[in-house]
């Protein structure tokens, strides 16, 4: 049995191929499922999983603490609309978003702008506020946080930098 904290594209990825493979899946949500996309279409997308996948959804459910009994099983408290609830889990997945984790890097320095999250601030070629000094993926500020999207922007990227290619990523797909 597996607790899925999240309502993130990955989240529920992992939730499905998860339930696919058999075991026993929630998916505990705090607000709205997919955030940033269209919510018909994550409705229906939390409807299938739930009635032909077998899919279980927490909704309205606010992780408060999670504690490893002497079983190894882990007890899960979490509010669902202010009222405090329990369950036993064998195991459990953070699925909460990404963090840019930039702050080490001090970009600053070297005169590169981020905001105040630590997102790095690049135009529509992928450039950072320091010449020929790129960013793409996650730690860039409005652009998808999706695998695929950032695979297919550093593609496109490392072509233009090699002079084959001039095919910008589009982000607002």
């Amino acid at each position: 049995k597996t607790l899925v904290v999240g309502g993130s594209y990955v989240a529920l990825e992992c939730a499905g191929f998860l339930t696919a493979f058999g075991y026993d899946t929630s998916v505990l949500i705090r607000s709205v499922p997919l955030r940033g996309f269209d919510q018909q279409m994550a409705s229906k997308i939390v409807e299938y999983m739930e009635e032909f996948g077998g899919t279980t959804f927490i909704r309205k459910a606010t992780p408060e603490r999670v504690e490893r009994l002497d079983n190894g099983l882990l007890d899960v408290t979490f509010q669902v609309n202010g009222v405090e609830k329990h369950d036993t889990f064998d195991t459990g997945l953070r699925g909460l978003g990404r963090d840019p984790a930039t702050a080490k890097l001090n970009l600053a320095s070297i005169g590169i702008k981020v905001d105040a999250n630590g997102k790095i601030l690049t135009d529509d070629e992928d450039r950072t506020s320091m010449p020929n000094v790129y960013a793409i993926g996650d730690c860039v500020k409005d652009k998808w946080e999706l695998t695929p999207v950032a695979v297919m922007g550093g593609k496109l990227l490392a072509e233009r930098i090699a002079g084959v290619a001039t095919r910008r990523m589009d982000y607002d797909l």
